[in-house]
């Protein structure tokens, strides 16, 4: 274990190159028999069953028995993106009808009868160009881009009422390793080099900060990966709802029900990228030999411990920018949570407030710190799923873990329990908050790509080029 502290003001030169013994590189990690025993007994919660999209030699790389938890479908270019409120978008409602269309198409029972719940306010999803035809090619074009269609069986099945699929959807663009003299500035027309590996790539919450993903990317593509970009969390994962609990007495109606919808979404999250994996291993075979790693910011690397627990053993690296454990203490706690509302905790009971010194209405209802970790404990006990619960059991996998001091949006102490549950990897802890992490990140590209290439070994070079 190593850890590495820089001031905020300092530029970070090129690291991993010290004393750190470096790890032989591997496509495949052997999970120890505790975690593998802990992983094959999670809770993983149900999706309606449906064909994956994926061809039948596609579906013979999962062990047999597997079952696509959602179904994959091109898309050749994205519109814009949609942040969903009250008012209905026509775009929107166009494409969530097709989509369903061809989701009950491929399901493997019939849905007549069934209705479609689409996604609600709050949701984050993308529109896609219809008949469009995909972007001019730069340095910087996706090789393709496609979703994952999901649908899940209603919490509760009403009597005299329709059965509803809860639908969800993730969008995916996928990235060639950059040629050479792409890197360098050149455009010109180049095929595409054979890569060294597959990276994950998940952003933070609404496909945020774009211009550093972009960059990072570009920086990973350069030195030879292979990039698949979730575009966004899935789009139920921002999707607007509110939960009551009482200042004073038993938590045990509410917090079901909470750690149920927290780690369903994280769950969906997982899902979509063990199927786009499985897309881009489609399209690109030459990636099913070699190391993947997973790279996630903010809201992606908080999901990063779940999305490598759905596949244990598959990823040969993972770096964890700005992330945390515990979604329901991140929420309760981050300085993000009104800018993002998504989960709403209104708290209730408790002693009358007096009005406030200007005459004006009584502050809202708060927790006491005591309360809070009451209930954080209690959800704790209730989430399986939870990051706080999966992360000790993906801690065989070499992890970089990159944090702020001073973080607000990701808690800094939920980032430095992410550390101590990964069993103390390697890190860098930056004296500052979530911003200062984003806004100087660039400055530590060339210590996140000396760690993964450690990992991942470059191929050779043509016989061409290798004797020039």
């Amino acid at each position: 274990m190593r850890t590495i502290t820089i001031a905020a003001a300092l530029l970070l030169a090129p690291l991993c190159g010290g004393a750190t013994a470096v790890e032989q590189p591997a496509a495949v990690l052997t999970v120890g028999s505790a975690s593998a025993a802990a992983l094959s007994t999670l809770p993983w919660p149900a999706r309606i069953a449906v064909a994956s999209g994926l061809s039948p030699e596609t579906l013979e790389l999962k062990a047999p028995g597997w079952e696509p938890k959602g179904t994959i479908e091109p898309v050749s270019a994205l519109a814009y993106s949609a942040h969903l409120t009250s008012r209905e978008n026509g775009a929107v409602v166009q494409g969530q009808g097709k989509d369903w269309t061809l989701f009950c198409e491929r399901a493997a029972s019939k849905l007549d009868g069934w209705e479609p719940q689409f996604e609600r306010p709050g949701a984050f999803l993308f529109v896609d160009a219809e008949g469009a035809a995909a972007p001019a090619s730069s340095s910087n074009s996706a090789a393709f881009m496609f979703k994952f269609i999901s649908a899940r069986p209603p919490a509760v099945a009403r009597e005299g009422e329709p059965l509803r699929a809860v639908v969800e959807r993730t969008w995916f663009a996928f990235y060639d390793p950059l040629p050479p003299k792409a890197a360098a500035g050149v455009l010109q027309e180049q095929s595409a080099p054979a890569p060294r590996g597959l990276v994950v790539f998940m952003p933070g919450m609404f496909g945020t900060p774009g211009d550093q993903i972009v960059a990072l990317i570009r920086r990973l593509r350069q030195d030879g990966y292979s990039v698949l970009r979730m575009m966004a969390q899935p789009a139920r994962f921002t999707e607007s709802v509110t939960y009551s609990l009482p200042l004073e007495g038993d938590f045990s109606n509410e917090v079901p029900a909470i750690a149920a919808e927290l780690t369903d979404r994280a769950a969906e999250a997982a899902y979509a990228v063990e199927s786009a994996v499985l897309y881009a291993n489609q399209q690109r075979p030459a990636l099913r030999s070699l190391p993947r790693m997973a790279v996630g910011m903010s809201g992606g690397a908080m999901l990063l411990p779940i999305v490598i627990a759905r596949e244990p053993g598959a990823y040969a690296g993972a770096v964890s920018i700005a992330g945390g454990v515990d979604y329901l203490q991140i929420l309760a706690t981050s300085n993000y949570t009104n800018w993002i509302d998504a989960v709403r905790l209104k708290w209730t009971g408790g002693p009358a407030l007096k009005p406030a010194s200007d005459g004006g209405p009584p502050p809202l209802p708060g927790p006491s710190a005591q309360r809070l970790e009451e209930l954080i404990k209690a959800y704790r006990a209730a989430a399986p799923l939870d990051s706080s619960k999966i992360a000790p059991l993906v801690k065989n996998v070499p992890w970089l873990l990159l944090h702020g001091t001073k973080d607000k949006a990701v808690p800094a102490a939920t980032g430095e329990e992410l550390w101590e549950l990964l069993g103390r990897p390697e890190r860098i802890v930056i004296k500052g908050g979530h911003e200062w992490v984003f806004l100087t990140l660039s400055s530590r590209f060339n210590a996140i790509a000396a760690w993964m290439n450690a990992r991942a070994p470059a191929p050779p070079l043509p016989p061409a080029e290798s004797s020039r």
